[in-house]
């Protein structure tokens, strides 16, 4: 097994490590418009992992969505925002309300999550 990664049956296919963290992420439903907001459980250059609220109709499989969320820059108390546009590939039911949410980016982080530290990030809502 690498590293607790792999499942029984499946081969791993992540091609980079992820960060681990806790930061809250926002996303927005392309049809309503109406903000949901999750925090996140992985995050890799090529997209996140996060556990949200939701209902029958949103986020759903295959759904365009956008996401943002705040890492912090470098030598600096400010966080920086990231906006990603995404398609929703997976979802897992943890229970009627709550779902955990996977997102590819339709482009990839321009760093690697992996290399930095998941240090607690201040919560804005702009």
């Amino acid at each position: 097994m690498n590293e607790g990664t792999e499942r029984v049956g499946q081969v791993e296919q992540r091609k980079e490590k992820r960060l681990h963290c806790d930061w809250v992420i926002w996303l927005t439903d392309p049809v309503t418009e109406k903000r949901y907001h999750g925090m996140i459980h992985d995050l890799s250059s090529g997209g996140v992992a996060f556990i949200c609220h939701g209902d029958e109709s949103f986020p759903q499989k295959d759904q365009h969505i956008t996401t943002y969320f705040y890492v912090p820059e470098d030598e600096s108390d400010a966080p920086c925002k990231v906006t990603q546009m995404g398609v929703v590939c997976h979802i897992n039911e943890l229970d009627k309300f709550v779902r955990k949410v996977h997102v590819k980016f339709d482009e990839p982080l321009p760093f690697k999550p992996a290399d930095m530290s998941p240090a607690a990030v201040d919560v804005r809502e702009d």
